[in-house]
């Protein structure tokens, strides 16, 4: 199977493990302690990547500290709902919220162009582009766009 199929069956949710070779998997650097400490510090530049941002453009940014709430942006009054920084993904979400604000259209009445004006600055305005978040990006714009 190439990858592209895998990565299109996995992201259908459909189950992959017979392209799976369990015998010859492996995991990268697992033995590296090093590997784990870039990765907290990447994950902190990330997070400040934020601070410096909202900073800049004088948003107040708000942390969730406990539950479940979703995040969310206030752009009238330059205000930013999210979780901690603590993956690519999370990060994708903050720069997301903060495209609500300092993204193009942000004033329109359809929210569609609010929302791809927010990813859109988004994926511009980001650090680092992974396949996970190319994947969560566009899963979010098909699952916003089925309206669920």
């Amino acid at each position: 199977m190439k990858a592209s199929e895998f990565d299109r069956r996995f992201d259908a949710g459909e189950d992959v493990t017979d392209a799976v070779d369990w015998e010859k998997a492996t995991r990268p650097n697992a033995n590296d302690p090093k590997a784990g400490e870039q990765k907290r510090e990447r994950i902190a530049e990330l997070g400040r990547h934020i601070t410096v941002l909202c900073d800049r453009h004088e948003i107040a940014c708000y942390e969730f500290i406990k539950g479940r709430e979703e995040e969310f942006a206030i752009p009238e009054t330059r205000e930013v709902f999210i979780r901690p920084i603590r993956s690519p993904i999370s990060y994708l979400i903050a720069l997301h919220e903060i495209g609500h604000v300092l993204g193009r259209y942000q004033l329109s009445r359809a929210s569609a162009v609010r929302e791809r004006w927010a990813w859109r600055w988004a994926k511009a305005n980001a650090l680092i582009w992974t396949a996970a978040m190319e994947r969560y990006y566009a899963n979010a714009i098909e699952r916003w766009l089925r309206g669920s």
